[in-house]
């Protein structure tokens, strides 16, 4: 598969694994940083490790609404550029799916959803299990040369990442909703 990454904005990356702090690679994309928050690195990552800390330390439940979508949709777009839109299932960006599929529903992005749709159809009963062991188990058992298989999650990914920048942009006016309450 393919790796690709959107080319207009920034964001702050850190994995979260059982809630401790994983960072990963970390991507910035300038024209964010500079133009619509104008914000540095640390600036940016700072702000993405309070929302990570709140997790932590509070639980998911204690997200507020747009802090939630912020969370869901970045773990998401994170998985995604990290491997593949199956390494959103295989890691625990999934155990939020449902949520992650609201939040994705109040920023319109029907067509991401229908691509996660494609992917929940290939778990046993359209749904993917919510504990991460449970999906890996079903992942695992899937037949790595399954030329159809391959084929199919290569199209949803391909079409993910056309899909990409509008996702960010729409995740853009959240993301400085929540910056703005943070500097109240």
């Amino acid at each position: 598969m393919v790796f690709q990454q959107s080319t207009s904005i920034a964001y702050c990356h850190t994995n979260v694994y059982n809630n401790s702090k994983i960072f990963g690679i970390a991507t910035y994309y300038s024209l964010l940083l500079k133009e619509r928050y104008k914000m540095n690195y640390l600036e940016c990552e700072n702000h993405w490790e309070s929302l990570i800390d709140k997790y932590d330390n509070e639980g998911y439940c204690k997200l507020t609404s747009d802090e939630r979508i912020w969370f869901n949709v970045r773990l998401l777009l994170d998985a995604v550029d990290n491997g593949g839109l199956i390494s959103f299932y295989y890691n625990h960006g999934a155990d939020y799916l449902q949520e992650t599929i609201e939040d994705l529903k109040k920023l319109k992005a029907q067509e991401v959803i229908a691509l996660i749709e494609q992917v929940n159809s290939l778990f046993p009963n359209l749904t993917p299990p919510r504990d991460i062991d449970e999906r890996n188990d079903i992942i695992s058992s899937w037949d790595d040369e399954d030329k159809d298989l391959n084929k199919l999650l290569e199209s949803v990914d391909n079409k993910f990442y056309a899909l990409e920048e509008e996702l960010e942009l729409k995740l853009d006016p959240i993301i400085r909703q929540v910056l703005s309450h943070e500097e109240q």
